[in-house]
């Protein structure tokens, strides 16, 4: 398998012929998964260790994708309070300037 950069992406087109990008790194383990399968099935017919990789790999695309929603939600979560912060801070600053020019305006 080629190297794989942490900002290549996979184009993935739905039934519905919708389309969305996924993160190479999340297909990794997939691709390990699968080829795992693909491994057990031609060197051994025993269905209780096809099924174990099936499982493992599910469990696997689970996990990567819960720890990958959970840094999602981290990351909007810190952008929103960055946000809101920032709102405060120029809300703050336009209240103090409007204070200011009128005290200014007043003194003449």
């Amino acid at each position: 398998m080629p190297a794989v950069s942490i900002f290549d992406t996979t184009n993935i087109i739905l039934a519905d012929n919708s389309k969305f990008s996924l993160l190479a790194p999340f297909l990794k383990p997939c691709f390990t998964m699968l080829d795992l399968l693909i491994n057990s099935s031609t060197v051994s017919s025993s269905v209780a260790y096809s099924q174990a990789v099936v499982k493992a790999m599910l469990d696997t695309l689970t996990k990567e994708h819960t720890e990958s929603l959970v840094k999602e939600n981290k990351t909007v979560e810190d952008s929103t309070t960055s946000y809101h912060i920032a709102t405060e801070k120029f809300e703050k600053l336009v209240s103090e300037t409007q204070s200011f020019m009128s005290l200014f305006q007043n003194s003449f």
